[in-house]
C-alpha cells in the first residue's frame, strides 16, 4: 500500500501546480483517499492555494516548502492573504 500512497502524493503534488478546473474533482479524490490512510494531507485547501501550518515554535511552514516567521498572530491577522513565496492564496 506504502507505494501507492507515495503514488498519490507525487500525483497531487503535480496537479496542485494546475490552473485548469477540471482537474479539481481528481485532486479532491486524491486528498480524501490520502486524509483517510492519515497521512495528514490538506482537507479543504483548493489545488491554487499554499498550505501553511504552524509548527511547534510558532513559525509557518508552507506547502511550497519554505518558512515564515511572525512576531505576532497569523498570517490573516496580518493581512496576509498570498503566499510571499510562490503568490499562490493563503490556505490556514
Amino acid at each position: 500500500m506504502e507505494v501507492r500512497i507515495e503514488t498519490l502524493q507525487h500525483w497531487l503534488e503535480a496537479l496542485s501546480m494546475c490552473n485548469y478546473k477540471p482537474v479539481y474533482k481528481v485532486y479532491n479524490d486524491i486528498r480524501t483517499i490520502l486524509k483517510m490512510h492519515g497521512t495528514g494531507q490538506p482537507f479543504n485547501a483548493r489545488p491554487h492555494d499554499c498550505l501553511w501550518t504552524q509548527d511547534g515554535d510558532g513559525n509557518w511552514d508552507t506547502s511550497c516548502k519554505e518558512k515564515f516567521i511572525l512576531m505576532e498572530g497569523t498570517p490573516r491577522d496580518n493581512g496576509m492573504r498570498f503566499c510571499p513565496y510562490c503568490g499562490k492564496e493563503l490556505y490556514i
